[in-house]
Order: C-alpha cells, then sequence, then structure tokens
C-alpha cells in the first residue's frame, strides 16, 4: 500500500517513480497526467461570481441551489453528487479563481453546515461528488456552487480546423524535391508534375512529416499565407487558388505604404472585404444563410436578403443572387444595377418588383438567369440587356431592350414594351387578354412566338412605333384576330412582316407594311386595295389580274409582283434629253384589257 500512496504523490508533484525507498525529490521529473481537451478550460473566469448565468459561469445560487443526489452505493448517506435532469454535472469552479466560488453546503429545505462541521464533509470540484467522514447532520442536502460551460480546447481546435485560415505554406509547388525536413508545408499548383507523389493532388496542401505527405483539399474562402512570395493566396471553387491582393505591407499597419487603416487582423480582413466589394463592383446575395456575421455582400460575407443589397447598390454594382428565391415584392432595383441569377430553374424573384428607379436615366444594366415568379409585375425602366429569363406574370419594358431567350406566361398584357426593343427566342403564352402590347419604339421580333386564346380580340397589338418580325409566329387559338398593326410606320419607315406565320389574321389598318413570306392568309387593310401593303421576295403571291395575266397558253408571265415588274422594266425605257417614256413592243405580249 504504501509505495502505492508513493506513486499517487509523485505523480501529482510531476515526479517520476522507480523506488518506493527513494524520497519524492530523490526521484527525476516525470511525465504530468494527460488531460483532454474538453478538460482545458480557455474562457476567462472573473474573479467575483457574475450575479446572472453567463457564456462562461452557471450558478446554483441561494434563491435556487443545487439538490444533491445520493449515491446509493455508500453506505449511511456519506455519498452525494450533482445532477441535473439525468446527467451528472462535472467541471465546477473552485476558490482557486475567488474565494466567492467557495461551495455552500446547506440541509435541504434547513440551515448551512458550516465546512468545521464533525461531520467532515468535503465536495469534490471537478468530479461534483460530496463526502462525509462520518455521520452527516441530514438526510437530503442541496448545494450553492457555480459551474464552467465555456470554451475548452476541444471547442478551440474544432473552430481552428473549420477556419478559414490555413497554416502558412512554403511555396507553390508542381513536386517535391526530396530534400524537404518533417514539418515544411506547401500549396501544390494547378498543374503538378506527372508521376511525382504531387500528381493527383492538384491545389491541395501537402503536410511532410519527415517520413510521408499529408494532403488536405481546399474549400472556398480558405486562406493561406505562402512564405516565398510575401502573400496571401484565397481559394474560390471555381478559379481555385489566386493571390489575394495582400502582402506583408497590407498587414503590417505601421507601414506607411499600406492602404489599411485597421489596428488589428479582424479589422483588416473585415476592411478588405469592404475594399473588394468597392473595387469590384460586385454585390453577392445568398438567402439560404442563416450564420451570425456583419454582412458586406462579398462571397464570403453575403447579403441574406434583396433588400438589403438593394439598399448598399449604386448605378454600375452587379447583385450576384445565388441558387435560392428571393423576396422582390415593392422592391425598387437602382438606376443601372445589374442582376445576374444562378439560373431560371435555381434563383427565383418572387412578387411585383421594379428595375431602375425611372426610364429617363442614360444607363443601362444586364439581367440575366433569372425566374421571375409568383405572378408579379416586372417593370423594366433602364435601358437593359436580357438574357435567359422567366416571367411568370407581365414584363413591362419602358425603356430600349435587347432580349434573348426569354419565356413569359402571364395574364393581360403578358409582354408591354413601351420603348421599342430586339428581341430573339422569345416566346410569350398569355391565359386571357395581350400576349404583347406594343406602344412605341422599333419593336425587332425574330425567331419568337406570342400565344393567346380570344375569341373577339386580337393577342398581340402594335399601335406606336413600328414593328419588324422575321419567323414568328402570332396564334390566337380562340378564334379572334392574331395581330393588330395600327402604329405609325409611315413609307419612309415602314413595318416588315417577314416570314411570319398567324393563326387568326392580321390586320394592318393604314399603317405601311412590307409584306414577305406571311403564311396564314395574307394581310389585310383599311386602305383602298390595300395599296399600303408592299409585296416582296419570292414566296408571297398577289392575287392582282391587272399585274399578273395568263398567256394563252395559261401560263403565269409573272408568277410574283418582283417578277412582273422586272419584266415590265424590260420593256421600258425613258429617253432623257426630250423627255419621253418610250415602251417597246412587249415580247411576252401580254394581254392588259
Amino acid at each position: 500500500m504504501a509505495d502505492k500512496l508513493d506513486l499517487v504523490f509523485k505523480k501529482v508533484v510531476n515526479r517520476q517513480y522507480t523506488s518506493a525507498v527513494k524520497e519524492w525529490y530523490e526521484e527525476n521529473p516525470g511525465i504530468p497526467f494527460k488531460l483532454k481537451g474538453s478538460d482545458v478550460w480557455i474562457d476567462n473566469i472573473p474573479e467575483t461570481p457574475p450575479s446572472v448565468d453567463s457564456a462562461v459561469v452557471k450558478g446554483w445560487r441561494i434563491t435556487n441551489k443545487l439538490q444533491l443526489t445520493k449515491d446509493t452505493t455508500v453506505n449511511n448517506n456519506q455519498g452525494w453528487y450533482a445532477e441535473e435532469g439525468g446527467s451528472k454535472l462535472t467541471g465546477f469552479i473552485s476558490p482557486r479563481y475567488g474565494q466567492g466560488y467557495t461551495a455552500r453546503l446547506f440541509v435541504q429545505g434547513g440551515a448551512e453546515i458550516p465546512t468545521t462541521h464533525s461531520s467532515g464533509w468535503f465536495f469534490d470540484y471537478e468530479s461534483g461528488i460530496l463526502t462525509f467522514d462520518s455521520s452527516p447532520p441530514g438526510s437530503a442536502f442541496e448545494i450553492v456552487v457555480y459551474q464552467y460551460i465555456g470554451s475548452t480546447a476541444d471547442d478551440l481546435a474544432e473552430a481552428l480546423e473549420g477556419s478559414a485560415w490555413q497554416d502558412p505554406v512554403l511555396s507553390i509547388s508542381d513536386a517535391p524535391t526530396g530534400s524537404e525536413v518533417g514539418g515544411e508545408r506547401y500549396l501544390i499548383s494547378s498543374t503538378p508534375s506527372g508521376g511525382s507523389v504531387f500528381d493527383g493532388h492538384a491545389e491541395e496542401i501537402a503536410e511532410f512529416d519527415g517520413v510521408n505527405w499529408k494532403f488536405s483539399e481546399p474549400s472556398s474562402g480558405k486562406i493561406t499565407y505562402v512564405i516565398s512570395l510575401d502573400r496571401l493566396y484565397v481559394y474560390d471553387n471555381n478559379d481555385g487558388w489566386a493571390w489575394s491582393g495582400i502582402d506583408s505591407a497590407d498587414l503590417d499597419y505601421n507601414n506607411a505604404d499600406s492602404d489599411l487603416e485597421s489596428l488589428s487582423v479582424k479589422g483588416a480582413l473585415d476592411e478588405l472585404d469592404r475594399l473588394v466589394n468597392t473595387i469590384t463592383n460586385s454585390l453577392y446575395v445568398d438567402s439560404a444563410r442563416t450564420d451570425s456575421y456583419v454582412e458586406t455582400g462579398t462571397i464570403i460575407k453575403p447579403f441574406k436578403t434583396l433588400a438589403n443589397a438593394v439598399i448598399n447598390a449604386n448605378n454600375g454594382d452587379t447583385l450576384h443572387l445565388a441558387a435560392q428565391s428571393y423576396d422582390g415584392a415593392g422592391i425598387i432595383i437602382p438606376n443601372g444595377v445589374s442582376i445576374l441569377g444562378d439560373g431560371v430553374d435555381d434563383t427565383t424573384i418572387n412578387g411585383s418588383i421594379t428595375i431602375g428607379a425611372d426610364s429617363t436615366s442614360n444607363v443601362s444594366l444586364t439581367l440575366e438567369n433569372i425566374n421571375f415568379g409568383n405572378n408579379g409585375n416586372v417593370i423594366i425602366n433602364n435601358e437593359s440587356n436580357v438574357m435567359n429569363i422567366k416571367c411568370n406574370g407581365t414584363l413591362t419594358l419602358n425603356s430600349k431592350c435587347v432580349g434573348n431567350n426569354l419565356d413569359i406566361t402571364g395574364g393581360s398584357d403578358a409582354l408591354v414594351i413601351n420603348n421599342g426593343a430586339v428581341l430573339n427566342l422569345t416566346t410569350v403564352e398569355a391565359s386571357n387578354g395581350m400576349a404583347l402590347r406594343h406602344t412605341g419604339g422599333k419593336l425587332i421580333l425574330s425567331t419568337s412566338k406570342f400565344v393567346g386564346s380570344e375569341a373577339a380580340a386580337y393577342i398581340a397589338e402594335s399601335s406606336g412605333g413600328t414593328i419588324e418580325t422575321d419567323f414568328t409566329s402570332f396564334l390566337n387559338n380562340g378564334g379572334g384576330k392574331a395581330l393588330n398593326i395600327n402604329n405609325t410606320a409611315l413609307v419612309d419607315d415602314p413595318n416588315k412582316l417577314y416570314d411570319t406565320l398567324h393563326k387568326g389574321g392580321i390586320d394592318c389598318n393604314d399603317a405601311v407594311t412590307i409584306v414577305e413570306g406571311v403564311g396564314g392568309g395574307n394581310p389585310t387593310s383599311t386602305v383602298a386595295d390595300n395599296a399600303n401593303l408592299i409585296y416582296r421576295g419570292g414566296t408571297q403571291l398577289k392575287n392582282d389580274s391587272t399585274i399578273i395575266k395568263d398567256e394563252s397558253g395559261g401560263v403565269l408571265i409573272g408568277k410574283t409582283l418582283n417578277d412582273s415588274i422586272d419584266r415590265v422594266a424590260n420593256v421600258t425605257q425613258y429617253d432623257q434629253t426630250h423627255g419621253f417614256l418610250l415602251i417597246e413592243p412587249c415580247i411576252d405580249d401580254i394581254d392588259i384589257t
């Protein structure tokens, strides 16, 4: 027994144990007890116990004493332990941190038991166990005591493991040289040497332990310092490792050449975050982020709502929306602010939204890869380039627009164009009313389709400016007319209907319109003999017997208007000297009666 007691004492005083006959001071220094990371406290404990619980200290005070649980394995009620909710409690704060942490024992519902009591009670702060040397002065007990609930070494290790900061690396390398020593770290290039130990580990961080190489894969936002280059590198899942623009001059806050004014690393990084945002004119938004941080609009600290991003956006900025849904109801995007989504199937803006504060500002923007959903009304006031857009509602263009691959499904007035546009690969389908309403400017439609179902009305109308169509169709499946052209087109600026298909009919009223390759029936007008309709090309037949005549054999002399005019030109000459129009005998012997 004696030698076992000697072993324990020598361990406590950090000495080796070699023999029971040696005094502890005769032993050499030994290996102390090893602790788990959860046993090591790292938060500051105040010298005076707090009056209310904090993130570091939890207390059972006079007003809420902790009731102890009897240890039935110990006879005569001499063993008790701390317990709450069925779980044993450990890690209580001892008086070494302050006299106020001294445990105070009470008979349950009764008087305090002083530390000098003859029962010889002792409370082990680490294990939460109360013992009596002799018979206790009661049958149930409660205690005033404080427990440490702050961070431990394990918590710190876990935080560091998930940190963006990685330990520094010596250099960026394609392959090891073979002269590395244990502890050296390298950033592997994007093209490691084939056949080397780095092959297959592009852009990973390699660490040599003296015998083997260990590799760790980076993820977006990870940062490391490359010693040989004196630069901080940041990793992006799409672009790999890239210099962040920071070197030691920017991290030396006493250096007069530094552009950063912060006095701490954290402050400098936050400032850098803002600087990057300012330089790139890019603001990032991700509604899926629920963690706590100061929103700066960068990739690492994106805005969580579209509204927050808009407050911080200025002319020339671009909002990058992650693949999530966003509330756009009532939001007015500032003039000249572009919006880029992650794809029409992934990024959705719901509710009615206005893009561009007004249509008088001479600014332009880009909208791309967005689904405007929830039957909202989308109003675009600035000149815009629009690509890969879905809209489940009404899309109104109040300024000039160039659009490609638009898919609009709405109710009445699905697409409204008030100041001209050039649209390609556009499909518009209205559940009721107009699929297209054009009121001004030049509208050019290519490879587009407009569909509706109206029994007694048009599904598309051009009432201002001019319209040009090419490989475009207007289909009214309800029995009504397809397209009503009642705009301001004149001879020197006519409408143009090229290779256009319709179902229901096209009315041109008195607007001058060039027609070539219209399928579904010739357009009509309100002008006598449809004189405002100019037919051209080799595919549009003009059934006018005064021009297209039959020879005696039943063969058409002029199959088209152009062909007929060419034949007339062949037999007509103008004498400029005398001012006479000379007509030669017609070689085709046209009968004009």
